[in-house]
């Protein structure tokens, strides 16, 4: 339940994260799932992610370019 719950406000705030920088992107869903991990970790502290989230392989490269978005 606590991973499920961190996943939606995980995802509602990287939508909102991404609606604010960049209104107009044409795939915003794709963007949301590509990034949601990021701010899942952020919301833990960066301290560790519930085992029930898988983290992508390539997570660092992930939350570069998360940081550059946001900073657009």
């Amino acid at each position: 339940m606590m991973d499920e719950n961190l996943k939606a406000r995980a995802r509602a705030l990287c939508a909102a994260d991404i609606a604010a920088v960049n209104p107009k992107l044409r795939d915003h869903e794709a963007a949301v799932d590509r990034y949601w991990p990021v701010v899942a970790a952020e919301i833990t502290g960066n301290l560790s992610l519930p085992d029930a989230i898988i983290v992508p392989a390539n997570f660092r490269e992930l939350q570069e370019e998360y940081r550059r978005l946001r900073t657009r």
